[in-house]
């Protein structure tokens, strides 16, 4: 009999928080290289394993995109200073 592992899919859910502990939450998230959500994904995931409501053997799921994309984000800015002109 063959097993199949079925992912559960995220759901975008709204939350109000202290403006302080979103921009606490940006720095760290920021330091550790990953965004906002999923590094309050990873600390809420090992929070209700510790306290039992989640198998300490479950993982979250992972980003199905692959990492970061090529020119992905803002445009850098290509304005010279008047050294650079010479």
């Amino acid at each position: 009999m063959m097993m199949t592992l079925e992912m559960a899919p995220r759901k975008p859910k709204t939350f109000k928080l202290d403006e302080r502990l979103l921009e606490a939450l940006r720095k760290v998230s920021e330091i550790n290289g990953e965004s906002v959500g999923s590094y309050v994904e990873m600390v809420l995931w090992k929070h209700c394993q510790g306290v039992g409501q989640l198998p300490i053997t479950e993982e979250p799921i992972h980003d199905q995109r692959g990492g970061k994309r090529p020119n992905a984000g803002r445009k850098k800015s290509n304005n010279l200073t008047s050294d650079e002109d010479n």
